[in-house]
């Protein structure tokens, strides 16, 4: 018999599910050497008033490069689109140094479509909690694709995809550089079951998904965007996120020309 704490969980994954959340996560395909789509990571769609943007970590694109710039990668795809999108200087922006781990990529609005298809979802601002904090007692959704359990089919625009559900808390006894700290208490795989599956750590692939900040009411379960997970620590088990701020705050500086966030 499962115990009232599983109960809430699937409860509020079963929520998450109804309510279309899943469809805002989208998979990173890594092109190999015979322009197959290998399943390499996860992001999500931003619609800001400049445009719309592919966030993702930033080791995603560039785990090996430092800082400079490249003038096009023509190695990665998005969603349900075959085409990979180019890396100029003119159309992404990444924070210099180590303290930050996301990549923000400026598409057109053919690119937009392609990689959303009929399936894929587009996450807009009134989406996102913009409060560079959370309560003590919070509770988050993670969500993701593990690197070896996706097989896109481009033509048929039909993606056979298996995605994680990690529920999360916040790790309050750790601080690290004003990130987003979780401890994940149990993993969910939809397509195979509504109830916890027997992962203990999030596999290689969940890099750049949506953190999702859950509040539950009398009036129901709603879901806003608070930050991009990158990171997993084995040795203390946290989860390290970004804060959807500090990505909003960018686009804001850098594509609208506007004043930054305070």
């Amino acid at each position: 018999m499962q115990n009232d704490s599983v109960i809430e969980q699937k409860k509020i994954v079963n929520s998450f599910l109804v309510s279309g959340y899943g469809r805002f996560s989208i998979p990173v395909y890594r092109i190999d050497s015979d322009s197959n789509p290998e399943k390499y990571a996860t992001c999500f769609m931003l619609d800001t008033d400049s445009g719309s943007y592919i966030v993702t970590a930033k080791h995603v694109y560039f785990p090996w490069m430092g800082d400079g710039y490249v003038v096009e990668d023509p190695y990665f795809s998005f969603g349900l689109s075959p085409e990979s999108i180019p890396i100029v200087k003119e159309n992404h922006v990444r924070p210099s140094g180590s303290s930050y781990d996301f990549i923000i990529v400026k598409l057109s609005n053919q690119q937009k479509e392609s990689i959303l298809g009929s399936y894929y979802s587009c996450i807009t601002t009134e989406m996102c909690d913009l409060v560079n904090s959370v309560g003590r007692k919070s509770l988050f959704l993670c969500c993701g694709y593990p690197n070896s359990d996706n097989e896109p089919d481009f033509d048929n625009l039909v993606l056979k995809s298996n995605l994680l559900i990690m529920h999360c808390s916040l790790h309050t006894t750790t601080k690290r550089n004003n990130h987003l700290v979780l401890k994940a208490h149990k993993m969910f795989k939809p397509r195979e079951s509504i109830d916890p599956c027997k992962i203990e750590h999030a596999p290689e692939g969940m890099s750049g998904c949506p953190i999702w900040n859950v509040t539950s009411t009398n009036e129901g379960i709603s879901f806003h965007l608070k930050g991009l997970l990158h990171e997993y620590n084995p040795s203390s088990g946290d989860y390290i996120g970004e804060w959807v701020y500090h990505i909003i705050k960018t686009i804001q500086s850098v594509f609208e020309k506007k004043p930054a966030l305070t």
